[in-house]
């Protein structure tokens, strides 16, 4: 690790912002604009795994389709490897060029099912080395299915005929077709079940770290990531509440919102269904088209006061790499 290079941010990101054009009867109705990620930055470095939590609609799947290339209206500075990214959106085959990787919850809704496995693999690499022959670019398949713990036979298949797990390694075995420096997953594998989610999430990490890939994981729940991600950030509303190293944050949270998650958490594990979405339904967060004044959590919060509505929080400094966007939290190294 004494590389210079590998001492500079795989992934730098800077006042990060994605705002939409709200939907009206007609176009002259359409009035102002949604914020549906406000001004985020991050740097992750060489190998690291982090990771972003927070509720539906929180901003997480607009942040990994604007790091990846495919949101529309972006403001902001996305660098890999210290070489800027044109933050517009791509046509789907110029996207599998594209540095940042991204495997989606459903990441061939719009594959046709009877396309060959070695298909829908080798397109990435007849991008990325087009001089291939057709019997080395069969041979890079196999080794990518048999990276991602498939056998070489499966390029013959169908997706029809795959099972969801191997239909969430065939995804993860095309992203890294495409050579990427940094990889994302978006709800990784929430269609499977839990061991078998558990086994395809051990298995990206893993591939990760051996290719030194800086790895993004985002999902809803806080402790499911605690294996896996050096740091955790939550979100809600288009904006980082909290972010601090993963037992810090899971053990020790500063913000009222990360605590919120916590506790919603471990209603989920131990009350009936019906108790958890009465519960959870109370504390839905406000819209994008209306969010509130100041701090965006101020509504739900059980410290809100005056000073929440005037003015909005930024992230700061509450412990050793321990940031949150709260008024009322001080630097722990002080308490």
């Amino acid at each position: 690790m004494n590389d210079p290079a590998s001492a500079k941010p795989r992934l730098s990101v800077r006042h990060l912002s994605v705002q939409f054009r709200p939907r009206g009867m007609l176009p002259g109705l359409r009035r102002g604009h949604i914020l549906a990620l406000d001004d985020l930055h991050i740097d992750v470095r060489h190998g690291e795994t982090i990771g972003f939590v927070g509720e539906s609609g929180c901003g997480k799947t607009v942040l990994a389709r604007a790091l990846a290339g495919l949101q529309k209206s972006i403001t902001g500075s996305i660098r890999c490897d210290g070489e800027e990214l044109r933050a517009t959106a791509k046509k789907d085959t110029s996207l599998l060029r594209h540095p940042i990787q991204l495997i989606e919850e459903n990441p061939f809704a719009d594959f046709k099912t009877r396309r060959k496995i070695g298909d829908i693999i080798g397109e990435a690499l007849r991008l990325q080395t087009p001089k291939l022959d057709t019997q080395a670019r069969d041979a890079h398949v196999a080794a990518l299915l048999a990276r991602v713990g498939l056998p070489d036979e499966l390029a013959q298949k169908t997706l029809k005929a795959l099972t969801a797990p191997e239909r969430a390694r065939v995804a993860l075995a095309r992203a890294l077709g495409a050579q990427p420096k940094v990889l994302l997953c978006d709800a990784p594998a929430a269609q499977l079940d839990d061991e078998a989610r558990e086994a395809f999430i051990e298995l990206v990490v893993d591939v990760a770290q051996q290719m030194d890939l800086a790895l993004l994981l985002f999902a809803q729940e806080p402790t499911a990531l605690r294996p896996y991600c050096s740091r955790l950030l939550t979100m809600t509303l288009g904006k980082v509440m909290e972010q601090a190293p993963t037992d810090a944050l899971l053990d020790a949270p500063r913000h009222p919102y990360t605590r919120a998650l916590l506790e919603r958490a471990a209603i989920s594990e131990q009350s009936p269904l019906a108790t958890h979405k009465k519960r959870a339904a109370k504390s839905a967060a406000p819209a994008l088209q209306h969010p509130p004044m100041g701090c965006v959590f101020h509504p739900r919060c059980p410290l809100a006061e005056s000073a929440c509505v005037r003015s909005e929080p930024h992230l700061r400094r509450v412990g050793p790499e321990h940031y949150a966007a709260c008024h009322f939290v001080g630097d722990g190294s002080q308490s």
